[in-house]
């Protein structure tokens, strides 16, 4: 269930994408690793859903990779998910992926990522029609080659 989950977010000067990301993430367990933040980030006030949402601070920045370990070290639960503040996942993309642990021989799974507004400019038109974040609408094992 989406109770053996912690989500961590690591983050560094982006407090209106943490109130967004946060709003769609109502009622899960979160961990919010500030990275050096320039203002240490506050938590936007939100209505609605359980509020689990624990914040880490790092007074100087040590990058992502450190702000993700820090969250992980934080988590108490079986399961991570790790989603950046600029971000925001669609309505029951957590259930989908934990549906995949049934079968024993996953051990990670991750989610298709697409351009939250694709008319806003060319970047993001770019962005929509290309990304190397987007692996494509079908999903499938990813395999190792060498």
């Amino acid at each position: 269930s989406t109770d053996d989950v912690t989500v961590i977010v690591p983050l560094r000067n982006n407090s209106d994408g943490l109130a967004r990301l946060l709003h769609a993430l109502r009622g899960h367990n979160v961990v919010v690793v500030d990275d050096g933040s320039d203002v240490p980030v506050r938590l936007p006030q939100l209505r609605g859903g359980r509020r689990r949402v624990t914040v880490l601070r790092h007074d100087v920045s040590r990058g992502p990779a450190a702000a993700r370990n820090a969250g992980l070290r934080a988590a108490t639960t079986e399961f991570v998910a790790f989603l950046d503040s600029d971000v925001v996942p669609r309505h029951g993309w957590l259930e989908v992926m934990l549906g995949h642990f049934s079968d024993p021989s996953v051990a990670l799974v991750a989610p298709r990522i697409v351009a939250l507004d694709p008319e806003s400019n060319a970047l993001a038109r770019y962005e929509h029609s290309r990304s190397s974040l987007d692996l494509g609408r079908r999903e499938s094992a990813v395999r190792a080659r060498g």
